[in-house]
């Protein structure tokens, strides 16, 4: 029995849900393989464009020059059945091999774009306002009561620039106001 998000399902059950995802988005499967392949030119040091990025010898070059390292990145088997395992830290100055594939470097890839993308419009409304604090997609500022619906048109109007590395990005933003964090939520 598993249980994900509070609902519990049997393992033939999460089989057949994946199956079925995987059917209806085939262009996302798609882009794991592809993933996939990028971890093949990061083993060889290619560099070979992926979407807004670049791949290096180990690493992922993300669209502001910062990389996304995966040190000791090596392969085993090839094709469809081949492996990829880095040095993950673990402790004080220890490592342990960990996996990866595709759709985890998917997964990293656009975290890392979402941290790029806030950190830039965060840098753009701290010059204006005070942060309090910044966490996952949320930023956090100190604004004096009179000065909220200006600051909220401008925080709309900054949050929604699309970067100059993926022209077709959509971004919407949603901005709540209150007295502490608890009443923004």
């Amino acid at each position: 029995m598993l249980l994900a998000a509070g609902v519990e399902c049997d393992f033939a059950l999460a089989e057949k849900v994946v199956a079925a995802y995987r059917a209806k988005y085939p262009m996302i499967v798609k882009g794991w393989w592809k993933a996939n392949d990028m971890l093949g030119h990061m083993v060889n040091g290619d560099k070979v464009k992926f979407g807004c990025c670049e791949t290096r010898h180990n690493k992922m070059r993300l669209p502001n020059g910062m990389f996304l390292h995966y040190e000791g990145l090596t392969r085993t088997g090839t094709g469809r059945d081949a492996e990829y395992w880095y040095k993950s830290p673990k402790g004080r100055g220890n490592h342990a091999m960990r996996k990866i594939y595709g759709a985890m470097l998917v997964e990293n890839i656009m975290q890392a774009l979402t941290r790029v993308l806030m950190t830039d419009q965060l840098v753009k409304l701290s010059m204006q306002y005070d942060v309090v604090m910044q966490l996952h997609d949320e930023i956090v500022f100190t604004i004096r009561t009179p000065a909220i619906p200006v600051a909220k048109q401008l925080i709309e109007k900054v949050m929604t620039v699309v970067p100059e590395w993926m022209l077709d990005l959509p971004l919407a933003v949603e901005i709540n106001d209150g007295a502490n964090y608890a009443e923004c939520k």
